[in-house]
């Protein structure tokens, strides 16, 4: 994962120099070092929702990803199957997400995930729209948007809830020390 996170951070900015191809290939590596069974080196495919070692760096290259296949469909090719690419990386860190959200055990990596889930799913209905315009299939791509965009709200209100959870919890607590103190 230590590789893949400096692969990650490569293709970052090679993504910001409108390099897509070298990035591209970086985010694969990326993707192969952070996986026990993963080895394809076609930028087209990626691992399952089950085969990585670090989620945050399976996350983080799979959005990085999506973000070089979009920025190359917007500047250089104009070619569909670089949105589809896109959105096949973004289906594969929704899974993920689903997964690492239930399972985190940390505050700090709830609010990650919640914010990681933020941005993927932004993206996935930004790509959904360009793909709706650019291919005419738009019952299609908009109701994959529209999952995407309830996706977003049921994690908004999730956390709301937990926040209030808390922070009822921590009341209770409060008034339960304080009778029993005496």
């Amino acid at each position: 994962p230590e590789i893949a996170n400096t692969l990650n951070l490569m293709a970052e900015a090679q993504i910001l120099a409108g390099e897509f191809k070298p990035a591209l290939n970086n985010l694969q590596k990326a993707l192969i070092n952070n996986s026990d069974n993963f080895i394809s080196y076609y930028t087209g495919e990626n691992p399952s929702a089950q085969d990585f070692i670090s989620s945050k760096t399976f996350l983080s290259s799979l959005l990085l990803k999506s973000k070089a296949f979009r920025q190359q469909y917007v500047t250089n090719s104009l070619r569909l199957k670089d949105l589809k690419y896109a959105l096949k990386s973004l289906e594969v860190a929704d899974s993920v997400l689903d997964k690492s959200r239930n399972t985190a055990a940390s505050q700090k990596d709830k609010i990650l995930y919640g914010l990681t889930s933020s941005k993927v799913y932004q993206e996935a209905v930004d790509i959904c729209y360009l793909l709706a315009n650019e291919t005419q299939q738009l019952k299609k791509y908009y109701k994959k948007a529209f999952y995407f965009s309830e996706k977003a709200k049921a994690i908004v209100l999730l956390e709301s809830i937990n926040e209030s959870n808390a922070r009822d919890l921590v009341t209770f607590l409060k008034i339960y020390w304080k009778r029993n103190r005496n």
